[in-house]
């Protein structure tokens, strides 16, 4: 998100293994992000700082609206993690699977994160435990705005996942077993009215 400026990230080694905790480093850094919810601030920008692809967008420019969507609607959302597939396509699928305990078939596109507790977590309560981060580009301002990375112009007229890919393959497997509330907590990234 807007480019992580060097001055205000988080982390204080090379490696990326330590950080300023999250407490001291959001309320220095939060004027320059004054959209953004801190939940948001916490789970994609201090979580993610300098590692994600969507990186460009510039938060100056979004609304985040902190909103429930349908579950039944989770499969509109596209990941580009999947090829923007309407419901992530097979390998979504075997992957939210996997990760929900049927590991006898290992999903074939490779999984990095232990996502114990959130699967526990999601299983027990039937949804997210924070919004995943949605991209709203149904007016597919990703087009035709100056501002956006060439690749980006060609992101498809649709709700585009930004972040929460592992709570959403595990949320569209358990849509698919009818183990989820009715609605999910999103934060819906709306671009203003006055760009």
């Amino acid at each position: 998100m807007d480019s992580y400026p060097p001055p205000l990230s988080p982390i204080m080694s090379k490696t990326h293994d330590k950080k300023t905790p999250f407490d001291v480093w959001w309320p220095t850094v939060k004027p320059h992000f004054p959209n953004v919810p801190d939940i948001i601030a916490k789970d994609w920008l201090y979580e993610h700082w300098g590692s994600s692809p969507f990186s460009w967008i510039q938060s100056r420019r979004y609304d985040f609206v902190m909103e429930e969507m349908p579950a039944a609607k989770l499969p509109n959302v596209l990941s580009r993690v999947f090829g923007f597939t309407e419901g992530g396509g097979p390998i979504a699928h075997e992957t939210g699977r996997f990760l929900c305990g049927d590991q006898s078939a290992p999903p074939t596109r490779p999984w990095r994160n232990d996502a114990a507790w959130l699967v526990s977590f999601m299983k027990r309560s039937g949804s997210f435990p924070s919004p995943i981060i949605v991209l709203d580009n149904r007016d597919a301002h990703l087009a035709r705005e100056d501002w956006t990375p060439q690749p980006v112009k060609a992101y498809p007229k649709a709700l585009l996942l930004a972040e929460g890919h592992t709570r959403h393959v595990i949320g569209l497997h358990l849509l698919s077993t009818a183990k989820l509330k009715d609605r999910l907590p999103i934060c819906r990234l709306i671009l203003k009215s006055d760009n």
